[in-house]
């Protein structure tokens, strides 16, 4: 009779045994989620604000869209620059033109200025 109480030490033993390894299983598993969870939101944080992040990525797009309509806008003013000197070029009345707005002349010109004194 004696391996009966022995015999419920054993399962009484093995029953703690038991939910020990349980109890070892649901920590470890709480610390792996935790764990987890840490470094997603680590990772979350460094793609959003990080060197390379989002917001500098969003920040690079607008300036390059600035510098792109600048060089659109230039290449629009260079545009008008070569139309108006290919017109002085063909058209020399022209050129003649913008010289006497400057106040330049042919030579053995005069120029007189009348100033109006009302």
């Amino acid at each position: 009779m004696k391996t009966a109480p022995a015999l419920a030490v054993f399962k009484c033993m093995r029953n703690q045994r038991r939910s020990a390894v349980k109890k070892n299983k649901k920590t470890r598993s709480l610390i792996y989620r935790t764990l987890g969870i840490l470094i997603f939101i680590a990772l979350t944080g460094t793609l959003i604000v990080g060197e390379n992040g989002l917001f500098r990525f969003m920040e690079l797009k607008q300036i390059r869209d600035e510098l792109s309509a600048d060089a659109d806008r230039l290449k629009k003013k260079n545009e008008d620059i070569r139309l108006h000197v290919q017109t002085l070029e063909d058209q020399p009345e022209q050129v003649e033109a913008l010289a006497r707005e400057y106040g330049f002349t042919r030579e053995g010109e005069l120029i007189f200025k009348f100033e109006d004194n009302e």
